[in-house]
């Protein structure tokens, strides 16, 4: 943090909302993810119970141990390196825990002593400029762990991971790991209740009939280092005969609903696993997702220890044809079912659907607040009903009639919960009345960039709230930008990007 710098203040933070449900609890904060394909850390085991759906992990299998690296490289950088900076930024002081994503530092860059960098280091010293610019009082207590199977509690802590991970299952929780991904899956919010539109739900319920070794030839010169042995081509044997009935089961499933119609994979992120079919060309095209990527990947992935979690199952749900607005609401769920309201905010997505950010305009939110109660209330008596307390994010959908309608149930913190926490203290006072939350690649360092929006940070315009940088030179960041009103808060957006985004 520059002398210069302003100092953050959070009008709340996950520590105070926990405290605030049940004063009694201690809640430690694990905001990580791992990918079932393949390990990103030593300190992270793959995960083979608990399966998320990442970005590269729904593609075709990996061809080259190159292909792997890269995937894992990025992966580690942005998912281990930048996002749980993020989050840790909203913790306050309660026990974060993270792991080394296992980038090397950029050359030449030492320790106080001179000593050369450890990955880990490297990764500490990141994370703890970060979260410098915070209150003392708020700033999170980051631990990180060599090893998470190992990660010791004390004194009834309790763990509020941001998904289920297979190597923390047998530690104490906030909430039972097999009930909280049951209530992350895009099934728990079809089977609701709640006013979301209606689902067809394709379940997969058989395990795959035999091992590489006992199906085939083919299948036992395949080399089993592509996630739970995806399902090739190639296998003339029991496997790709039970492949081939749950495709055509599948795609009979998908031919039969009326179009238009989103499809959702069981467990995303970031918008990752969710298709528009408009089109008989779009149906198509996800036809052959299913058919070539997803299924021969992801259903071996069913297993004794989650088949009943139904991991593969995918959810074809009707389209709001005549909406008028769609909205993203943070809220924080407490013990008693009662909830706190953090935000509602725009998504910035793709044309492919990838998250990319979200907005916001502090002066509308005590209308959206007041707009949005009765469908906040509701979603809180449902995640109660389940024993969950703790962050939610909800995408609603508003038609021209006025109904709402959820769309998206995320039981866990939202990426956008944090413009929510940022206005009270910080942009509000400085005149400020709309936000954005940004991710983007950089081709420098956090030194070289602050030194180039050096006026925008000390005016409080731009708040690093993740800053992840590579030895080659680049870096991944989440950035808060801040704005008097929407147009000028665009031209702040666009003068980062000039910068040289990658």
């Amino acid at each position: 943090m520059s002398s210069n710098d302003p100092q953050i203040h959070l009008s709340r933070t996950l520590s105070s909302l926990y405290h605030l449900s049940d004063p009694t609890s201690t809640i430690i904060f694990v905001p990580l993810i791992a990918s079932s394909s393949i390990q990103l850390v030593p300190a992270l085991p793959k995960s083979t119970k608990f399966v998320v759906h990442l970005h590269g992990a729904t593609q075709a299998s990996i061809k080259s141990e190159e292909e792997r690296e890269g995937l894992r490289r990025d992966a580690s950088v942005k998912i281990l390196g930048a996002m749980t900076q993020m989050f840790a930024f909203t913790a306050g002081p309660m026990r974060v825990v993270m792991v080394d994503p296992n980038i090397p530092p950029p050359e030449g860059v030492r320790a106080d002593d001179n000593a050369l960098l450890s990955t880990l280091e490297h990764a500490r010293l990141q994370a703890e400029k970060t979260v410098s610019v915070l209150a003392p009082s708020q700033r999170p207590q980051l631990e990180f762990v060599p090893d998470l199977q190992n990660l010791q509690l004390h004194g009834g802590e309790q763990l509020a991971p941001l998904v289920p991970l297979d190597s923390l299952q047998s530690l104490p929780h906030a909430l039972d790991p097999e009930l909280h991904y049951a209530l992350l899956s895009k099934r728990a919010l079809a089977l609701s209740g709640l006013h979301t539109p209606a689902c067809d739900i394709i379940d997969f319920d058989t395990m795959v009939p035999a091992t590489l070794e006992d199906c085939c030839a083919p299948c036992r010169q395949q080399d089993d280092t592509d996630s739970e042995s995806r399902i090739n081509d190639a296998c003339s044997g029991p496997r790709r005969a039970w492949l081939l009935r749950e495709t055509d089961r599948a795609i009979a499933h998908l031919r039969a609903h009326p179009l238009p119609a989103i499809l959702k994979l069981q467990q995303t992120m970031g918008g990752v696993g969710t298709f528009w079919i408009r089109t008989s060309l779009e149906l198509v095209e996800v036809e052959n997702f299913i058919v070539r990527d997803y299924l021969p990947l992801h259903l071996p992935k069913i297993n004794p220890s989650n088949a009943h979690l139904h991991p593969a199952s995918l959810i074809l749900s009707d389209v709001v044809l005549d909406a008028v607005a769609t909205r993203a609401v943070s809220f924080f769920v407490l013990k008693d079912g009662k909830y706190v309201f953090i935000s509602s905010v725009r998504q910035l997505m793709s044309t492919g659907n990838r998250w990319l950010g979200a907005s916001i305009f502090y002066s509308e939110q005590a209308a959206l607040e007041a707009r949005m109660a009765s469908t906040m209330q509701k979603v809180s008596e449902f995640l109660h009903s389940m024993s969950y307390f703790g962050p939610v994010g909800i995408d609603v959908i508003e038609d021209v009639r006025g109904a709402l309608w959820v769309v998206d149930l995320n039981v866990r913190a939202a990426s956008s919960h944090i413009l929510g926490v940022l206005g009270e203290h910080h942009f509000s006072p400085r005149g400020m009345d709309c936000a954005c939350l940004i991710s983007r690649s950089l081709a420098m360092g956090r030194e070289v960039f602050g030194e180039m929006m050096g006026a925008q940070i000390e005016q409080g315009r731009v708040v690093v709230v993740a800053w992840f940088e590579e030895g080659t030179g680049k870096s991944s960041c989440r950035l808060v930008v801040g704005a008097e009103g929407e147009e000028a808060l665009g031209e702040e957006v666009e003068r980062i990007d000039r910068l040289g985004v990658l």
